[in-house]
C-alpha cells in the first residue's frame, strides 16, 4: 500500500500546473511566511513580491495528502522552503525537481534538502540578478523520539534507513531537512520576488509584524528552546524570560498562594489596530517624560478571544471590582496576577505617561503590585501565556 501511494505521489506531482494566487489574505500569509524565512539572513531581504501560484495538482488535494499520511503513520508533517537561484516561469513547473536535486558525492543516490530559513550561500545575488523564486510546499520525514537526556522533551528524528528522511543541524544555520524519497513531499506554492542587499538588522517587535491577526499559538514542548537559529524559538524565550524573569526578581511575591505555574502553550498576539493606536500614541509621546514596561494580566479562557481582537475595555465593568477607580488592571508581578486566573495570563505592553496611570504599592525596585489605565491606546497585548494543557481552539 504505502508502495502505491509513493507512485501515486509522483505521478501526481509531474501533472502539476501553476495557478496564480488571487486571494488577498493568503497572499498575505504567504509573503508573512517568507518574511519570517528571510528573518536570519545576514545578507538580503525582501524588497518586493512579484508573483504567488498556487501549484495545483492530486498529489495537493487535502484527501489525497491525509490518506499519504495515514499510509505512513507516525511520520511528521512540516512545511519547507527551497530557494531557487532564478525566477521559476510557470511552464517551467516541472523542471524544478531537476533544480532542487542534488546527487551524493561518489554515490548515485539522489536528495532534496529544505531548510527552515534563508540559508545565504543558495543565493546567487548580483546587481543584475536580483529575482529568485521560493517554492514552499509539505513534507512528511521519519519517525520522532525525546532524548532522554536533555531537560524537557526535544524532538529528534530517528534514521533506520540508508534512504530515510532526517534533520541537518549545523552550527549558526538554520536546521535543514534531508529528503530521499521523492514522493514524500510536495509543492504548494511557488513565489517570484526581488530582493535586496540588507541595510538594518530588523528587531524582534519587526519580526513579530509578520504574524497574521489574532494568535498564533505554540506548543513549547514541540520546540527545541536551544535553538537559537529558529526565529519562532527567539519570540517564545522573550515571552519566557519576561515572565520567568518577573517570577523571579518579585521577592515580596515569591511566596504568593499560587506560586510560579508552568507555561505550556504562549499565543503570539497581532492586533492591528491596537498596534496601530499604541505605536501612534508613542510617536506623539516621544518628547515627553514616560516609561515603557511589561506588564501582565490574568483572566478566564473564555475571555482570551474577546481580548485578542478588542483589547482590554476600560469603561466595561470589572468583574473583580474596581477599587483603584475606572481603568484596566495590570500587575507587574505574575504571582499576583495569577489569583484571577490559574488557565492564562496576557502579556502587556503599557505605555506610562506622567499623571494618566495609578500606581498600587510599589516596591522598592519601583515594581507595582497594581496599574491602572483608563485610555486603551496606552495598552496593548502581546503575548498570551498559557497553564493548561488542552486551551480552548484559537479564536474560540
Amino acid at each position: 500500500m504505502l508502495e502505491k501511494a509513493k507512485a501515486d505521489a509522483l505521478s501526481a506531482g509531474e501533472k502539476a500546473s501553476l495557478v496564480l494566487v488571487d486571494d488577498s489574505n493568503l497572499s498575505n500569509d504567504l509573503e508573512n511566511k517568507c518574511r519570517m524565512f528571510f528573518w536570519h539572513s545576514d545578507k538580503y531581504e525582501i524588497d518586493s513580491f512579484d508573483s504567488i501560484f498556487e501549484v495545483q495538482c492530486h498529489a495537493n488535494t487535502e484527501e489525497f495528502w491525509d490518506a499519504a499520511a495515514n499510509k505512513v503513520n507516525g511520520f511528521l508533517k512540516d512545511e519547507f522552503f527551497k530557494v531557487l537561484r532564478s525566477q521559476i516561469e510557470p511552464s517551467d513547473i516541472n523542471k524544478i525537481d531537476s533544480l532542487m536535486s542534488t546527487v551524493l558525492s561518489n554515490s548515485k543516490i539522489t536528495y532534496y534538502e529544505f531548510s527552515k530559513g534563508v540559508i545565504d550561500s543558495e543565493i546567487d545575488f548580483s546587481e543584475t540578478s536580483t529575482k529568485i523564486s521560493i517554492a514552499l510546499g509539505e513534507l512528511l520525514i521519519g519517525e520522532t523520539v525525546s532524548e532522554r537526556d536533555v531537560k524537557g522533551p526535544r524532538k529528534l528524528f530517528l534514521k533506520k534507513k540508508k534512504k530515510d528522511s532526517f534533520l541537518v543541524s549545523e552550527m549558526n544555520q538554520p536546521a535543514k531537512y534531508r529528503v530521499f524519497d521523492r514522493s514524500l513531499f510536495h509543492y504548494k506554492y511557488l513565489i517570484q520576488l526581488t530582493i535586496k542587499e540588507k541595510t538594518a538588522s530588523l528587531t524582534q517587535e519587526d519580526f513579530c509584524l509578520n504574524f497574521k491577526e489574532g494568535e498564533t499559538r505554540y506548543r513549547l514542548e514541540d520546540y527545541d528552546m536551544r535553538n537559537v537559529n529558529d526565529p519562532v524559538v527567539e519570540i517564545l524565550q522573550s515571552a519566557l524570560a519576561k515572565y520567568d524573569g518577573a517570577c523571579a526578581k518579585r521577592s515580596a511575591y515569591q511566596n504568593a498562594c499560587y506560586g510560579k505555574k508552568d507555561v505550556k502553550y504562549i499565543g503570539i498576539v497581532r492586533n492591528k489596530a491596537a498596534d496601530e493606536k499604541y505605536d501612534e500614541l508613542r510617536k506623539q509621546l516621544q518628547s515627553i517624560d514616560l516609561t515603557e514596561i511589561y506588564s501582565f494580566h490574568a483572566t478566564a479562557k473564555e475571555n482570551v478571544s474577546s481580548i485578542i481582537r478588542t483589547n482590554l475595555d476600560p469603561n466595561r465593568k470589572a468583574a473583580n471590582g474596581r477599587r483603584y477607580g475606572d481603568g484596566c488592571y495590570f500587575s507587574e508581578h505574575p504571582e499576583f496576577s495569577v489569583k484571577y486566573s490559574q488557565e492564562c495570563m496576557f502579556i502587556f505592553k503599557l505605555l506610562l505617561v506622567k499623571g494618566q496611570f495609578t500606581e498600587v504599592e510599589p516596591d522598592q525596585s519601583g515594581f507595582c503590585r497594581e496599574i491602572v489605565l483608563k485610555d486603551d491606546a496606552l495598552f496593548k497585548p502581546v503575548f498570551v501565556l498559557w497553564f493548561i494543557d488542552n486551551p480552548p481552539a484559537v479564536g474560540k
